[in-house]
């Protein structure tokens, strides 16, 4: 028979990923209490919540929840960071953050309904950030319109020419 104290755990631990729009999970080795403390305030940045869980009261909480697929997640010693918005400053805080600790890595995640699996979780923390992506994306619209400008304003320019060519003529004719 569960413990009142385990079945309030399994309970806010469904709470945690089913309130949370996305989530990544990571494997951890060795990651010591001070390390995982400077973690969790990098992740509290950029607004996600950081939780070392232990992996029978996660699969019991995901079982029968939207996202049971995650089960597949968890094994080994794993921290989960939950957040309600944007995935990739979470992602790239991780990924800056295990460079040289232990045996940290990505497990995978979730991304609304869709599951992730590790590589494409490395993929999101490589990303340019947001602002980065929207200013290549008008760099290359503006730099397109330019170009059609020049194109439309082409035979007008060379009309312009003509004109002045035959003014030009008229008035050496006259003189």
């Amino acid at each position: 028979m569960p413990s009142k104290e385990k079945i309030d755990k399994v309970e806010e631990i469904r709470n945690l990923f089913t309130e949370s729009d996305s989530f990544v999970v990571i494997h951890y080795k060795g990651l010591r209490v001070a390390d995982s403390n400077e973690l969790r305030s990098k992740l509290k940045q950029t607004g996600a919540k950081f939780k070392v869980l232990k992996n029978t009261l996660t699969s019991i909480a995901l079982s029968g929840t939207d996202r049971e697929k995650a089960i597949s997640l968890i094994e080994g010693p794993i921290a989960v960071a939950f957040t309600k918005d944007d995935l990739l400053p979470v992602t790239r805080a991780i990924r800056e953050f295990a460079r040289g600790k232990g045996e940290i890595y990505f497990r995978g995640g979730m991304m609304g309904d869709q599951m992730l699996n590790a590589e494409e979780v490395d993929r999101l923390a490589t990303m340019p950030p947001r602002e980065v992506l929207l200013a290549r994306a008008i760099g290359q619209v503006s730099g397109l319109l330019s170009g059609f400008v020049g194109v439309c304003a082409g035979p007008l320019r060379n009309f312009v020419g003509v004109m002045r060519a035959i003014a030009s003529q008229r008035e050496e004719a006259a003189s």
